[in-house]
């Protein structure tokens, strides 16, 4: 670690009435509300969603690079595929090195149709070593719900992934066989789930779809939060027979999202620190290695870093201590320390 002279002292003193860098001329940061978005952007409909498919299955016609015998399942797979066909080998005489067995994902969207193609990714199980201009047999993918369900049936030339060839891709490859019910409408209610649980956010939710919906029945609420991730709204009777133009209304209506939760993420692999938010610490004082930090404090010849009175800005803290040319280690360091003494006002991650 990169050593600075001895003796440098940070100082972070609360000042009435000032909001900048006494030292450095730093503009103050003006409070601001939270930024205005879409419902849609921050929640989604419940019953509408993504669905994983799955399956077993071979890829053909590799040059050389396959399973080869010694894997027992691809052999066995192998055979099976060829008793299917009408055609009987034993097992002990197959040689499958132009053979891979394969394991095939897909993820099948919400309101896809029968007929409608999907791409399919196949990751090799055995000990293939390339999987590059191999062809994925007939494979169906099954999915949520009862075992044996097939919702998709997946074929077709694989292009092996760059970095890793024991891995592929079909290009939409499989073609659905079977549509996901759609039951994003629950009785007379619509659910909206939100991305990341706030009771807050959920609030302002329920709140903004009153307003909209109330202008013509006054008194009426037709949405509540129900807890901290999930609004509840009541479906009018003028949209009963049009519940997607309505969920439409109200994806497009805008939010005031609030302020994120307080949090400081730090990868120590890298020393990366990310800040999110008003992150604010108490008054600490700490000594790392030859960095002295104190809050609040000033003493002669300290370099003066002014700060406003509701509390001293981790971020402003970062900064200067970036410009008296800290490493990201150091940063690291002098944030848990904070984090340990128990001033800093927000929960941190650590990452390794």
């Amino acid at each position: 670690m990169k050593r600075r002279p001895l003796g440098v002292l940070i100082a972070v003193t609360v000042l009435a009435g000032s909001v900048a860098w006494g030292a450095y001329g730093q503009t103050a940061r003006a409070k601001r509300s939270g930024p205005t978005v879409r419902v849609k952007d921050i929640a989604t409909v419940k019953g509408v969603r993504d669905n994983q498919l799955f399956g077993y299955g071979l890829v053909v016609g590799l040059n050389g690079t396959g399973d080869g015998a010694k894997f027992a399942p691809a052999v066995q797979a192998l055979s099976n595929m060829l008793t299917r066909m009408n055609v009987t080998v034993q097992p002990d005489l197959l040689k499958p090195k132009n053979v891979a067995a394969v394991v095939v994902t897909a993820k099948l969207m919400a309101f896809k149709e029968e007929g409608s193609r999907i791409d399919v990714v196949v990751s090799s199980v055995g000990d293939a070593t390339s999987l590059e201009g191999g062809t994925l047999v007939q494979t169906p993918l099954q999915g949520p719900g009862p075992s044996g369900i097939v919702y998709a049936v997946a074929q077709g030339p694989v292009s092996a992934d760059a970095s890793n060839a024991t891995t592929g891709r079909v290009s939409r490859g499989a073609i659905v066989e079977r549509e996901l019910p759609d039951d994003f409408v629950r009785g007379q209610n619509v659910v909206f789930v939100l991305d990341r649980p706030d009771f807050t956010t959920a609030a302002y939710v329920a709140e903004v779809i009153n307003r909209e919906l109330q202008s013509g029945e006054l008194g009426v609420l037709f949405a509540y939060a129900k807890n901290g991730s999930t609004v509840v709204v009541n479906i009018p009777s003028a949209y009963r027979v049009n519940p997607v133009g309505f969920i439409s209304r109200l994806e497009r209506l805008p939010v005031e999202y609030p302020s994120s939760e307080a949090r400081v993420v730090i990868d120590q692999k890298t020393w990366t620190v990310v800040i999110n938010g008003d992150v604010r610490i108490l008054p600490v004082a700490i000594s790392h290695g030859d960095i002295s930090v104190t809050v609040p404090g000033l003493g002669p010849g300290d370099r003066l870093i002014e700060i406003n009175t509701e509390g001293t800005l981790l971020s402003d803290v970062v900064q200067g201590l970036k410009q008296l040319k800290a490493s990201p280690e150091d940063l690291a360091q002098i944030i848990m320390a904070i984090e340990r003494a128990g001033a800093l006002q927000a929960k941190l991650e650590m990452v390794e």
